[in-house]
């Protein structure tokens, strides 16, 4: 009975058989996906967005309440700037924010600029905290770096400029985005807004953000600490990476010794020539004061 059984059992499976899985296709999804792609080559020319053929722009250098007191030096930066394109009927707002170490009027930030103009926003640009005029004319505590604080500082100075815009600026909602760090900083003041609520951002678009500011921090901490040690001193390399950062960090070295040397140069010729210079004027004084002497006789 078990037998025929098991060969009844043979004979179903042998005619249920699962069919090899087909052969596969061309790779689909982000491996074949245009965004990425994009990333290399660039936006295809059919798919980059219209741009207007003029975008107004008006520089704004607003003074905010928070200032720290500055150097006469920074008389410069003593304002915050930024940069507004307005339209001329009821509009969303768009806030970017820029990358590592730049203004509010990049050619990365002019492009997209152009682009959210020309999809019907109005569009204001702003400095990434890490930019020298935001850390002096903006920043609360002088130091850039810690994104909540520089979140904040961000949040705060939104609010001061959307609080100033002219009357006839009239604002349906706001969105805020960064490029680079700035995606990252525009993820902070959504954050802030959600608790807070005062500028009520509908949403935040991140452009080529960083994955994890602390992991890239922590490798050039690592990279650094092999190659030149903590303390400055060089330190022996023990591997491939290690050396190879270190041939980087030589050939810098050696640079900045040229450098070095040229400017001592360059200083020790301009000194040369003041010497001579002051020398030619002293003497010209002594002739002309013996010249009134031999008058006055």
């Amino acid at each position: 009975m078990l037998m025929g059984a098991a060969a009844a059992h043979g004979v179903e499976s042998a005619a249920q058989a699962i069919e090899p899985p087909p052969a596969p296709g061309p790779p689909a999804g982000l491996a074949d996906s245009a965004a990425l792609r994009a990333t290399v080559f660039g936006t295809p020319p059919q798919d980059m967005a219209p741009m207007p053929s003029r975008v107004p722009l008006a520089e704004i250098n607003i003074a905010l309440p928070w200032a720290r007191p500055l150097p006469d030096v920074f008389w410069f930066d003593r304002k915050l700037r930024v940069w507004f394109s307005a339209q001329d009927k009821p509009a969303p707002l768009a806030i970017l924010i820029s990358g590592t170490g730049n203004d509010g009027n990049t050619a990365k930030l002019s492009v997209l600029r152009g682009a959210l103009y020309g999809a019907g926003y109005h569009v204001l640009t702003m400095p990434s905290p890490t930019f020298p005029g935001f850390i002096v004319s903006t920043s609360s505590t002088g130091v850039a770096g810690d994104l909540m604080q520089d979140g904040q500082d961000l949040y705060a100075a939104m609010q001061q400029i959307v609080a100033h815009l002219p009357r006839k600026v009239r604002i349906t909602d706001i969105d805020v985005l960064g490029y680079s760090l700035g995606g990252a900083n525009a993820a902070i003041v959504k954050s802030i807004d959600a608790r807070e609520g005062k500028l009520k951002i509908h949403r935040a678009v991140m452009i080529n953000p960083p994955v994890s500011l602390f992991s890239s921090i922590g490798r050039l901490d690592k990279l650094f600490a092999s190659s030149i040690g903590s303390d400055g001193r060089r330190r022996s390399e023990t591997s491939a990476e290690s050396r190879g950062f270190a041939r980087g960090n030589a050939a810098y070295f050696a640079q900045q010794t040229v450098l070095g040397i040229f400017h001592e140069g360059v200083r020790a010729l301009l000194f040369e020539a003041t010497a001579q210079f002051n020398r030619r004027i002293a003497d010209r004084r002594q002739s002309s004061r013996h010249h009134r002497r031999q008058l006055a006789r």
